[in-house]
């Protein structure tokens, strides 16, 4: 029997807890609900399973053989505050509560079989953040262990990696990000599980997956363990054009910007991926140099500057700068990077171990200073002249007046913006 819902005024809804806490019957069938939605997170989504019993006008007391009253024998079922159900109920000899359906009693799970189904939106139209939170709630509940340790390592790993998403930004809530704080990391606690879990995720985080950069002082951060420096493999630096000059310094007219040494620090990391990001040109940058520059020459001047550092890893460029700047610099950094690689494996084969591109730069400015004298003295050659496309990505103090008016075709604004040259 299906009976019309309305809603609960705040005087009903107050005296229906003070009910419910001493209905045993509402209890033990709340109880049950809860045990049938946890068994699976089929269950747990499933909002037609939502109910709560509430007192029929019609009901009658269920006494106890001690002669205390447990409830009643008829309850209104209120599925998912849409529709109201009248129900009979009883109680077993082992305390359990059944309802009356089909012309027949009832486990409390064999009926909630029968409720229409109803996924709740948080899970069908949601984010992914919610049916993430909706499938933590449902372990929270559910009261079952998982034997993390005993699946195979690399299965450990693959719910690491889907546990972390694809990019994982550190430290989220620093202070350093000026207010733009984000949430914090997804998987995050189970850093905290054990230590075994902690240096699993963090070895697997550190090959795998790229670490975002928005903020120098994050990377600095990040950095400054040189335990830490060593494990990382994939890093995205996705800074403001102030920020890149700040990180790999620059000499304009009237100022001089430092390099910082987490810059430095790039030469001796072993970098499997490492992306320079990019951000749309604006006349808002928060600094003279590049409120409303040129963005084909403010990238030009950041390629410049991160050259001396980048060069030899495997570097993408991505975000807004023209096509011809991207493939020019990666294929540049894919030169040196195999120059790198055949040096590493001349050591190798001559019984050292591979070095750093640190380690290389040493070697070719030891070997740049030998060839003067060799040349001087008729010898050969040692290393081959960089290629032309190189030369360019030397910085060049004389920048011109600040900040560089746009001589492009296309104007280079955010709304008309086009990686063609």
């Amino acid at each position: 029997m299906t009976i019309e819902s309305g809603p609960l005024t705040m005087l009903e809804e107050l005296l229906l807890r003070r009910r419910r806490k001493e209905d045993r019957i509402v209890q033990n069938l709340d109880k049950q609900v809860k045990a049938y939605r946890a068994a699976s997170f089929e269950n747990f989504i499933n909002a037609g399973i939502r109910v709560n019993f509430l007192e029929s006008e019609t009901a009658g007391p269920l006494v106890s053989s001690n002669g205390k009253i447990l409830g009643f024998n008829e309850y209104l079922v209120d599925i998912w505050g849409e529709e109201l159900y009248r129900v009979s109920v009883r109680v077993r000899q082992n305390g359990k509560v059944q309802i009356r359906h089909l012309d027949s009693w009832a486990k409390v799970s064999e009926y909630l079989c029968h409720l229409k189904v109803k996924i709740d939106p948080h899970y069908t139209d949601g984010t992914p953040d919610m049916r993430s939170d909706l499938q933590a709630q449902w372990w929270n509940g559910n009261g079952k262990t998982f034997p993390l340790l005993q699946l195979p390592r690399e299965l450990r790993d693959t719910i690491y990696s889907y546990a972390f998403g694809s990019k994982i930004e550190p430290y989220p809530t620093n202070k350093a990000r000026l207010g733009a704080r984000v949430k914090p990391q997804r998987g995050a606690a189970l850093m905290r599980v054990n230590k075994q879990v902690s240096l699993e995720i963090r070895s697997l985080l550190g090959r795998q997956t790229p670490f975002l950069i928005q903020h120098n002082r994050i990377m600095a951060l990040l950095l400054s363990s040189p335990l830490r420096r060593n494990h990382i493999r994939r890093l995205e630096l996705a800074l403001s054009h102030k920020e890149f000059i700040n990180l790999f310094g620059f000499t304009f007219p009237d100022v001089q910007y430092e390099t910082r040494w987490q810059a430095k620090a790039l030469r001796g990391m072993q970098l499997k991926h490492l992306m320079l990001r990019f951000t749309p040109p604006s006349s808002i940058t928060g600094s003279v140099i590049f409120d409303g520059a040129c963005q084909r020459v403010a990238t030009g001047w950041i390629l410049a500057a991160a050259w001396p550092y980048v060069k030899g890893h495997p570097v993408a460029i991505g975000g807004f700068v023209k096509r011809q700047q991207k493939a020019e610099f990666e294929a540049a950094c894919l030169d040196v990077k195999e120059r790198f690689e055949q040096w590493n494996r001349l050591r190798v084969a001559v019984g050292h171990p591979e070095g750093s591109l640190a380690d290389y730069d040493e070697w070719v400015d030891w070997v740049e200073d030998g060839e003067v004298e060799e040349e001087e003295e008729g010898g050969v050659r040692v290393i081959e002249e960089p290629r032309e496309d190189v030369r360019r990505f030397v910085p060049d103090c004389q920048v011109g007046k600040l900040p560089p008016r746009c001589e492009c075709d296309t104007p280079c604004a955010a709304e008309e913006w086009t990686d063609e040259d």
